[in-house]
């Protein structure tokens, strides 16, 4: 008999939500395997049918695009077209317009037509015919015979003599009151003439006095300039003595200084005893020079005894190393075979526990099919009541 461990009754909560965690899991598997192992919808590779249907697809697509993008390049043209048709029908229509103003206003808005105009014709006076010449249109037809003379005229008698005489007297008191106004006019002119004169005598005092003033100022200029030209001069002269005299100074100084005089303490740098100032330093003397090769014989010394005391070092640690490789050598070999030994050992025990277990796994399979139970066996059992 066996159990079913799917259909035992969780007690818990803990058993209730694993339960639960555990057929979702199952149901998962399920669906994954039913759409794996459906021979209709699972494919292997590229579909091609698949991607001839998307490229076809795509194709519409563009078509559709393409289309649509025509029709709307054509509208455009379309309304461009209209826009154009329309303005120039707008211009047409304002030229038209401006063209019937213009011959309006030549036609019906003519200068010698508008109102009140033979009261501001400039030409009145000149067109005007004169009175009783109803028959005559043209005024070059009138001649001399066309002025006529009322009996009231008298051009040839005493009235005509004394219009003369006034006529006359008029002229004499004209020319008489012309001479006087030039007379009074050349005097004025003369008072005016005093008056300039007097007024450029005092402008030419002005000027005199301001070309004097003038003078005088250029000659103070003049001066000051001068003054200025020998002060400048003496103060270059003076700056000129005092370069000289500064560079005369300077030399002498550089002449004087440590570094023509070699004095050894103008070579030591502020950063250290044994640091020399590049510039300043002249050399090592004959002492120093014997000095450093001796101190360069010492380390070289120095160096072959560190030398030779670092190969024997190393020859000592050679030995060691070698020594000890040779031990480590016996070492393992030793244990090689120590554990040789040990599995040949463990082999043979692994061996007779086998023949044992053979031995046994026999005498059990004789026991289990070839010792049958007899009818004895059986009447052992139920033999009372309960």
């Amino acid at each position: 008999m066996f159990l079913n461990f799917d259909k035992i009754i969780p007690r818990t909560k803990s058993e209730i939500k694993q339960q639960q965690k555990l057929e979702r899991i199952r149901h998962c598997e399920n669906l994954r395997k039913e759409r794996f192992f459906n021979a209709k919808n699972r494919l292997m590779g590229s579909d091609k049918e698949g991607l001839l249907k998307q490229i076809d697809e795509k194709k519409e697509r563009k078509k559709l695009e393409d289309e649509q993008e025509e029709v709307y390049f054509k509208k455009i043209v379309a309304d461009v077209d209209l826009g154009n048709a329309l303005q120039h029908r707008n211009e047409n229509l304002k030229k038209e317009l401006a063209r019937e103003v213009d011959v309006y206003r030549l036609t019906q808005q003519q200068k010698h037509k508008s109102r009140e105009f033979d009261l501001n014709d400039p030409k009145r006076i000149t067109n005007q015919l004169p009175m009783r010449f109803e028959g005559i249109i043209d005024p070059r037809e009138m001649t001399m015979g066309s002025f006529l003379k009322f009996s009231s005229e008298d051009y040839d008698g005493e009235k005509a003599k004394t219009l003369k005489k006034h006529l006359w007297q008029c002229l004499a008191k004209q020319i008489s009151e012309n001479l006087i106004s030039k007379n009074n006019h050349k005097i004025t002119h003369l008072q005016t003439g005093q008056e300039v004169m007097k007024e450029d005598g005092l402008v030419n005092k002005a000027m005199k006095y301001e070309e004097a003033m003038r003078l005088e100022a250029a000659k103070s200029n003049m001066e000051y300039n001068l003054r200025k030209a020998d002060y400048e001069r003496e103060k270059r002269r003076l700056e000129k003595q005092q370069g000289a005299e500064d560079e005369l100074a300077h030399i002498n100084t550089v002449i004087n200084s440590d570094i023509f005089t070699e004095n050894p303490e103008a070579s030591k740098s502020s950063l250290g005893k044994s640091r020399m100032i590049s510039y300043n330093f002249r050399g090592l003397t004959e002492e120093e020079k014997l000095e450093i090769r001796e101190i360069q014989k010492k380390q070289i010394e120095e160096m072959e005894m560190r030398k030779n005391v670092d190969r024997a070092t190393e020859k000592y640690w050679k030995e060691v190393i070698e020594l000890q490789t040779n031990v480590k050598t016996a070492a393992e070999l030793l244990d090689t075979q120590k554990k040789k030994e040990l599995n040949r050992k463990v082999l043979e025990e692994n061996m007779k526990l086998a023949a044992e277990q053979a031995i046994q796994k026999e005498c059990m399979k004789k026991v289990a099919t070839d010792n049958f139970p007899t009818n004895e066996y059986f009447d052992c059992f139920n033999t009372t009541a309960r």
